[in-house]
C-alpha cells in the first residue's frame, strides 16, 4: 500500500470537500425543484398581472454560485 500517493488525512479532507460540494448542489436543486418557487401571484398593478416567481427573480444565481463554490447561494 505504499504506492498510494495520499495519506488518510488528505483523503479525509478531499472527501469532506466533496460532501460539502454535493450538499450545495443538493440545496440548489431543491430550490429549483420546489413547485412553490415557480408560483406566481396576481398583481393587478403590473402590466402582465403577475409577480415574478422566486425562480424568475433568482435567474440562475443560486446555481452559478453553487458551481463557483460560494456557500452563500
Amino acid at each position: 500500500m505504499s504506492n498510494i500517493p495520499w495519506t488518510k488525512e488528505q483523503l479525509f479532507k478531499a472527501n469532506e470537500k466533496l460532501r460539502a460540494k454535493n450538499q450545495r448542489y443538493k440545496q440548489v436543486l431543491e430550490f429549483y425543484a420546489d413547485p412553490e418557487n415557480h408560483d406566481r401571484e396576481v398583481d393587478y398593478g403590473k402590466d402582465s398581472g403577475l409577480k415574478k416567481s422566486n425562480v424568475d427573480i433568482d435567474r440562475g444565481f443560486k446555481a452559478r454560485q453553487a458551481i463557483k463554490g460560494d456557500t452563500n447561494a
